[in-house]
């Protein structure tokens, strides 16, 4: 297939050129198919934040307080 069909394909999965020039296939069906797997590889989710926002309001976190926090949790587990 020529380039340009290619980059037609391509484009309407948004790849950019260089890989819209790397589309592999016999038909524009196969290329089609091609475009849509490497898409799915290279676009990214919306959100990548898994529920975390660096803006959140919490600042009176304490990294150090919460791991004592922790070794007394697990101290006061252990006794019998």
């Amino acid at each position: 297939m020529s380039e340009d069909v290619k980059r037609a394909i391509g484009a309407k999965y948004d790849l950019p050129d260089a890989l819209s020039d790397r589309l592999v296939g016999e038909t524009a069906e196969e290329l089609d198919a091609d475009a849509r797997s490497l898409a799915r590889l290279t676009h990214t989710p919306e959100s990548l934040s898994g529920g975390l926002d660096p803006h959140d309001e919490h600042d009176d976190f304490d990294p150090v307080e919460a791991m004592y926090r922790h070794r007394a949790a697990s101290r006061a587990s252990l006794q019998f």
